[in-house]
């Protein structure tokens, strides 16, 4: 019982590392401290917040969004 535990202990501090993680990067794109409050199950819309910086020289556009969790996103 206590190598399970052991074992289920270094498996959850493994994971908290990504349950943390606070910044994001895809290309020369960071996105940064994406967020959503907690909404209730009756509430008809939800929010989302995140900062998009561009690093590199192009220009880029945020044109659309989409969710597998929605059925649909606004921007």
């Amino acid at each position: 019982m206590t190598r399970f535990l052991l074992a289920l202990s270094v498996l959850i501090l493994a994971w908290s590392g990504a349950a943390l993680a606070h910044s994001y990067k895809l290309g020369s794109l960071e996105i940064g401290h994406p967020w959503a409050r907690a909404t209730p199950p009756t509430a008809p819309t939800g929010g989302g917040f995140l900062t998009i910086t561009n690093k590199g020289t192009t220009i880029d556009r945020l044109v659309s969004a989409s969710s597998p969790a929605a059925a649909s996103v606004q921007v």
